[in-house]
């Protein structure tokens, strides 16, 4: 399995952006460029934590003033390409999506494991 792409919104730094990776994965950069805050996003997009693993951390997460951030991955899993989504936009938690359609219990765990 690998990464194809991210796109973040409202995520830390990052307003809007988003990230397409090819053959080799490689996130290089200057400190303070945002490394640290792709691998933040990759983990809260698969699980709904902070890197650490800590719960309950959204609205540390999200870039401040703003009510809703999302992050996308798109992963080549088993030879398809697939789509993970995570939205926060309201106090009530966030949303996780596999290629547009809610999560199943489990699902990310057996791609990923915990």
């Amino acid at each position: 399995m690998k990464i194809l792409s991210i796109q973040l919104e409202n995520f830390r730094s990052f307003t809007e952006a988003s990230f397409q990776f090819h053959d080799i994965t490689v996130i290089s950069g200057h400190n303070g460029a945002g490394k640290s805050t792709l691998a933040e996003a990759v983990v809260w997009c698969l699980f709904g934590t902070d890197i650490a693993g800590r719960q309950k951390q959204d609205e540390k997460l999200m870039r401040l003033g703003e009510k809703r951030m999302a992050v996308t991955v798109t992963w080549l899993i088993r030879g398809k390409s697939v789509a993970i989504s995570r939205t926060r936009a309201s106090r009530q938690g966030s949303t996780l999506l596999v290629n547009g359609k809610r999560a199943q219990l489990g699902q990310i765990e057996g791609w990923f494991g915990t």
